[in-house]
């Protein structure tokens, strides 16, 4: 089993990078199709690097729920992947008012 540690630091510099060479009006379009709270409360997550088991613990929820949530949420913004994900919510806002 894979275990992967990400450097924040460095992931943020290259999020910022690719979202400054990737600012179209298509990823734009996709940031203003409202999600649920919970869906945010996902989203902010997988943002923060978790996986889909860490977030299930998180969160105290079914594995298959937070997949649900992932696919729902990477369908609704119109990405295929995480890189995808990532950059598009980068731009989203996603405080917790909701």
């Amino acid at each position: 089993m894979f275990t992967t540690t990400v450097d924040n630091g460095n992931f943020i510099r290259v999020i910022k990078k690719i979202l400054k060479q990737s600012s179209s009006d298509a990823v734009f379009h996709k940031i203003n199709k409202p999600i649920s709270p919970a869906e945010k409360k996902v989203l902010r997550l997988i943002f923060e690097g978790l996986s889909n088991r860490l977030i299930a613990e998180q969160l105290n929820l079914a594995l298959r729920t937070i997949e649900d949530h992932r696919s729902i949420i990477m369908r609704t913004l119109g990405v295929d992947n995480v890189v995808d994900l990532v950059k598009t919510a980068a731009k989203m806002d996603l405080d917790d008012s909701e």
